[in-house]
């Protein structure tokens, strides 16, 4: 009989039970399961990945603290707006607007109502609320008056800022002489220029600082005798202040 004949390619007749690797035949046992196709191989399925693990919940701890945070977040926001509001009213006045900031005030009471209807746990949220909402209070009483003046003709109309500047008789800056009788654009003058200097620092309206100016006058007249005072804004090692020098006799800047 002749020998086998080998196929053209050079390779051995497969095998019944198939070709595993280097010509070895696969060995699969009566009932077991084919083995996982390995992942990273090309032409073949990678294994599935692990499921996402559930998010887990906040604890009661967690939930506090955050709506502490968030709360705190808000009282910081009523601050800044209720600086902003005093700074708006103050410009208003100086006649850098041509409107008072009513909306803007009303934005911030309505933030302030909503707080009022919260369940604040802790006492020193509580306090800080009555201390912002007091504040906004204070501020409000405070220009509300200063605009019924302003209606009905108890203090100087308000000017421009460009007009300011054209017609300037006063520079706070330069010193701003007053006598017995303290002019309206004097008065104006010296309060815009501490407020332009420090808007946060400003801690009285108008009206108030014309009698604090009334008294100092005073004060030093009767101290030293002199005709008038001469009262200026300066910056002193970063801090904004009013100097006050004595006008016709002797004596140095207070």
């Amino acid at each position: 009989m002749p020998p086998p004949q080998r196929p053209p390619s050079g390779r051995p007749p497969a095998s019944p039970k198939g070709n595993g690797p280097a010509g070895r035949p696969f060995i699969v046992k009566p009932g077991a399961a084919p083995a996982a196709p390995r992942p990273g191989v090309p032409g073949r399925p990678a294994a599935p990945g692990r499921p996402p693990a559930p998010a887990q919940k906040p604890t009661p701890a967690q939930a506090a603290r955050a709506a502490e945070e968030e709360l705190e977040a808000r009282f910081d926001r009523v601050d800044r707006r209720i600086e902003k509001l005093k700074v708006e009213y103050y410009r208003f006045f100086a006649g850098d607007l041509e409107q008072p900031p009513t909306a803007l005030r009303d934005e911030i009471e309505g933030e302030l109502r909503k707080l009022r209807a919260m369940n604040m746990r802790r006492s020193v949220d509580g306090f800080r609320f009555g201390a912002l909402e007091a504040r906004f209070n204070s501020y409000g009483e405070m220009f509300g008056r200063r605009l019924r003046h302003l209606e009905e003709g108890k203090v100087a109309p308000r000017h421009s800022s460009r007009a300011a500047a054209e017609g300037k008789r006063h520079d706070a800056d330069a010193g701003i002489v007053v006598g017995t009788g303290i002019e309206n654009d004097a008065v104006e003058a010296l309060f815009q220029g501490l407020v332009a200097r420090n808007p946060r620092g400003a801690n009285m309206d108008l009206d108030t600082f014309r009698g604090y100016l009334q008294k100092q006058v005073a004060q030093i007249r009767d101290k030293t005798g002199c005709a008038a005072v001469q009262f200026r804004v300066v910056d002193e090692e970063g801090k904004v202040k009013l100097k006050a020098k004595p006008v016709g006799a002797a004596g140095g800047g207070t």
